[in-house]
């Protein structure tokens, strides 16, 4: 369905077959018209939901995400051993944020989406496109496993960063949902989903009105979303990321 009649294209280096010669090929430019964005909630900026980057962008964004990150855990690593507070609270507070970014510096792995899910959401009436909702999660006990395995230091309640897909519809919405219609609430927060705040009360249930999906962790063997002890090479899977980080 079309809003917006904005025209936006870009170009890729595409390899078209010689018609006069079979077999052979030609470098060539190719335009892709981009006619309409499908989303109105976008249309106040004139942006396409989602803009297409050569591999050069890419890898950059990729690092820029790993150096900001590794930039604090250095900020917090000093902080950790120069602070003076009668406070240990305070120490404490530093060493679990320079764990937290670094975590997260450390990043051995990329979170995929296989088509039979993607189809299955976008295939939804009146679904326009994918939404990703950053999240956490405990991790899988196949990863905890081989976290053992490998003799890094892991609890049981570990939690990983993962995310939650859902579509959205014409309207910019997440598709079929109702804010706050399609919850059940409760006094307490004694088994609720997300507890009571702000003078409303607690989630006890969320009516599915839409297909979900939280990514799927890579297998044992591939990462696992464990990160890599010092001097081991990320999985060969995530090839954008190991140009990143230069390995």
């Amino acid at each position: 369905m079309a809003t917006n009649d904005k025209d936006t294209s870009w170009k890729v280096k595409v390899r078209r077959f010689k018609s006069v010669s079979a077999g052979t090929t030609t470098d060539d430019l190719l335009e892709i018209p981009q006619k309409y964005l499908c989303a109105s909630q976008w249309l106040k900026c004139q942006k396409p939901l989602g803009r297409p980057v050569n591999t050069n962008m890419a890898v950059k964004f990729i690092r820029n995400f790993l150096d900001d990150h590794q930039s604090l855990v250095d900020q917090f690593g000093y902080a950790e051993h120069n602070w003076e507070s009668p406070d240990p609270k305070v120490k404490d507070f530093f060493i679990h944020a320079k764990q937290y970014f670094d975590k997260i510096a450390k990043l051995n792995y990329a979170m995929s989406l296989d088509k039979n899910m993607a189809l299955k959401i976008l295939s939804q009436p009146g679904c326009e496109g994918l939404r990703f909702y950053l999240c956490e999660k405990k991790m899988d006990g196949d990863v905890l496993e081989e976290a053992k395995a490998k003799n890094i230091p892991i609890s049981s309640d570990q939690m990983e960063t993962s995310l939650v897909v859902v579509g959205f519809d014409i309207c910019g919405k997440d598709l079929n949902y109702q804010y706050p219609k399609d919850a059940t609430v409760q006094d307490g927060n004694t088994g609720a989903i997300v507890p009571s705040g702000a003078g409303k009360k607690a989630i006890k249930d969320i009516k599915m009105q839409s297909l979900n999906v939280e990514y799927v962790t890579p297998p044992p063997g591939s990462g696992g979303g464990i990160v890599p002890q010092t001097g081991e090479q990320d999985p060969d899977e995530f090839v954008l990321l190991k140009y990143a980080k230069n390995q």
